[in-house]
């Protein structure tokens, strides 16, 4: 099925939470995509918010991420009070988690 090409609040809102838990778990777009047999294309359309996922692809969605309902409302929520600045911020936090973890592989080799 192929997504709904649709700007609306509700899939801009979604977008920004998958971009989100994707950024907290740490893994690419292509990475979600393969776990959740969808395309990396419509990884960066969902997270764009010009498209939203039917059911069936959110509920591959979310294990690929590594997360539940509860903790996709929770990214809907941090997402909606100031989207721009806030999703800054959890890129430039999961960026310094990823170097600090990559960091700590080297220093255990």
């Amino acid at each position: 099925m192929r997504p709904r090409k649709t700007r609306t609040p509700e899939a801009v809102a979604f977008g920004a939470a998958l971009l989100l838990l994707r950024t907290w778990a740490g893994r690419t777009q292509h990475e979600i995509a393969t776990a959740a047999k969808i395309t990396k294309e419509m990884i960066s359309n969902y997270e764009r918010g010009v498209a939203y996922p039917a059911l069936p692809t959110l509920l591959a969605l979310l294990p690929a991420l590594g997360a539940d309902f509860c903790d996709l409302q929770r990214a809907i929520k941090e997402t909606t009070d100031d989207p721009p600045a806030r999703l800054e911020r959890m890129r430039r936090m999961g960026k310094a988690m990823q170097e600090i973890v990559a960091r700590l592989g080297q220093e255990g080799t």
